[in-house]
């Protein structure tokens, strides 16, 4: 394997192999760029061999389905690593079957990415969300599944109850623009240890709800949601909270504001998008089927299928218009000089995001804040996923403790 650009990841669309380079120039009108980021998570967590042989396959991202298809060939993939873990599930292995599972997941996930658009992607996501039901049955806490109906939309809710009679706090969690109610499972087990609920649910636009365009406002979904469970006798409503991941961080951040949603008692801005993705689109980019030159460069692609354009066939201005609109700033929930976000609120995210939520946008959160911290992680990327072991159960204590009605400086103290 060679890199020749430190950032990005371009498998080459030759028959004869799949190599990794990448240009700041590119000649390939159809070039298949993925993010360094992903393609080296993979290789710490399967071993590069596999991931070098399973490139080897791969001759095309979008040209056709079935084999030599970046999502055919992961899914492949995946569905080795998910028979290898239902073989240590049925020896009677639970925990070592619960580990293979999770790896099979991640395998599926990489099949999806970095669109879950084309047909290939949409069957690996289905798999990734299949084999979800398989973790299901080996963890501490199970969800259960309930759908919600909202508008003209049937929206799958993994509900994590804790096993203490109730009613429970709860607590709102979705991922971001290629996550999924799928990735609340970590969250899930540590709020319902604590004492609360978790209802995971796909954004406006993600995992099974990508038919549904999203929007500036489309925290409508969550709103709906508390409407839904507000009067359940399972839940205590005195105790609300929301946890957003990236583009779910990006709602977060709008809901800590009593005036917009005046049930929320904290929230947790992981990773949100804030302003200068939505307001820093050179020109050029197009060139580079909008992948920009950043660890996690491919987002873009994935955001622009969120909220209804095709990344390959788009008009610029209308780009630059539509993006500017998510803009926080520009919608006046940060950046006016005086405090707009009086629920307390969170902000978490690695010291290295440069192009997704880089630390002046977390510090402009931070500042419309009445009540607010920030935690910069290191020099972790966009969403610091190698602190999360040890910065999630933080972020879930923190978000417990300030539901509870302790002061944030009395958080920690044991």
């Amino acid at each position: 394997m060679t890199r020749s650009w430190t950032y990005l990841v371009l498998v080459s669309v030759a028959l004869s192999a799949a190599l990794f380079a990448a240009s700041p120039a590119l000649a390939d009108p159809d070039p298949m760029l993925v993010s360094a980021g992903r393609v080296e998570a993979m290789a710490e967590l399967i071993g590069q061999t596999k991931v070098d042989k399973t490139l080897a396959r791969i001759t095309t991202f979008y040209d056709f389905e079935g084999p030599g298809s970046w999502g055919h060939e992961w899914r492949r993939l995946g569905g080795k690593f998910e028979e290898k873990a239902d073989r240590t599930r049925d020896r009677g292995d639970r925990e070592r079957a619960l580990e293979q599972y999770l790896t099979a997941q991640e395998v599926y996930r990489m099949g999806y990415l970095p669109e879950n658009f084309r047909p290939e992607e949409r069957k690996a996501w289905e798999r990734f969300a299949a084999i979800q039901h398989k973790i299901n049955a080996l963890v501490e806490t199970p969800y259960v599944e309930e759908i919600v109906t909202v508008g003209d939309h049937d929206v799958t809710v993994q509900l994590y109850l804790p096993a203490a009679p109730g009613p429970h706090g709860f607590v709102l969690y979705t991922g971001g623009v290629d996550g999924s109610k799928e990735s609340g499972l970590d969250t899930g087990q540590l709020f319902a240890a604590a004492g609360y609920a978790t209802a995971a649910f796909d954004l406006v636009g993600t995992g099974e709800l990508v038919d549904w365009h999203a929007s500036p406002d489309s925290f409508d979904l969550h709103q709906a949601l508390l409407d839904h469970y507000e009067s359940d006798p399972r839940f205590d409503f005195t105790r609300v909270g929301l946890l957003g991941g990236s583009f779910g961080g990006y709602y977060a951040i709008q809901l800590a504001n009593s005036s917009v949603e005046p049930r929320l008692k904290v929230s947790i801005n992981h990773c949100g998008l804030v302003s200068s993705l939505f307001e820093n689109i050179p020109p050029e980019f197009v060139l580079r089927n909008f992948v920009l030159p950043t660890p996690d460069g491919d987002r873009p692609r994935s955001f622009m299928r969120r909220i209804g354009f095709d990344p390959d066939a788009f008009d610029y201005d209308a780009l630059v218009s539509v993006f500017g609109a998510f803009s926080l700033a520009g919608r006046g929930v940060v950046g006016t000089g005086s405090p707009t976000l009086d629920v307390p609120i969170l902000t978490v995210n690695g010291g290295r995001d440069s192009q997704l939520a880089p630390i002046p946008d977390m510090q402009s959160v931070q500042d419309a804040a009445v009540d607010g911290e920030m935690w910069v992680l290191g020099l972790a990327g966009h969403c610091a996923g190698e602190y999360m072991p040890v910065a999630r159960p933080d972020m879930v204590r923190w978000a417990v403790c300030r539901m509870e009605g302790v002061a944030a400086a009395d958080c920690f103290r044991d």
